[in-house]
């Protein structure tokens, strides 16, 4: 099990505006231990950077197919339901933590919710008791447990694996979008308008 006081009292320091300069040591810390993802992050990306956060046993990795996002988790694969908006970070996220609820929880640093970029620390279940236990306040004033299926980035739900039908946006027909294309090729140029 990771050491969580020095986890706990990075982020902390991380969190505290009042100060100007983080230290060198909590700097390592919080790059070592959370997941940094911008919203313009690559979604591939996103499965390596957790990937890499979860334990030897689990392997995982991310496999682009055309404009499909495929995940490999121990032997199995999975298609994961992107939009092809700016909500595919976090179907990429809500997706991979609904693949590893059983064994993790993620959380989000919750002083920079609100930011483009996010921060996300990913705990076993043994660690997400301990922390709950040992640090209810750090807990309750520093981090936010992910909700799957929600974009917080844009404050709205999202597909996500297994639960393509969660979301409150529209995604594109693909479908739709072939035959609507195929049909405007087949007009002559000066009949487009």
């Amino acid at each position: 099990m990771r050491d969580l006081k020095n986890i706990v009292a990075a982020v902390k320091e991380y969190s505290d505006e009042t100060i100007d300069e983080v230290s060198e040591m909590s700097e390592e810390i919080i790059d070592e231990e959370l997941i940094i993802v911008d919203w313009r992050e690559y979604d591939d990306a996103i499965v390596e950077m957790i990937a890499e956060k979860v334990g030897s046993t689990d392997q995982m990795s991310a496999e682009l197919l055309d404009e499909e996002l495929w995940v490999c988790f121990n032997d199995e694969r999975y298609k994961l339901p992107l939009t092809m908006s700016g909500h595919d970070r976090y179907v990429t996220i809500s997706s991979l933590a609904w693949l590893l609820r059983e064994k993790y929880d993620f959380w989000l640093m919750a002083t920079n919710i609100e930011d483009d970029t996010h921060q996300i620390l990913i705990t076993s279940k043994v660690e997400s008791e301990k922390l709950s236990k040992e640090y209810k306040e750090f807990v309750k004033n520093q981090l936010v447990q992910l909700q799957i299926g929600f974009d917080y980035f844009n404050c709205v739900d999202i597909p996500y694996l297994e639960n393509e039908n969660n979301a409150t946006i529209v995604l594109p027909d693909h479908k739709e979008q072939v035959v609507a294309t195929a049909e405007l090729e087949k007009k002559p140029w000066w009949k487009l308008w």
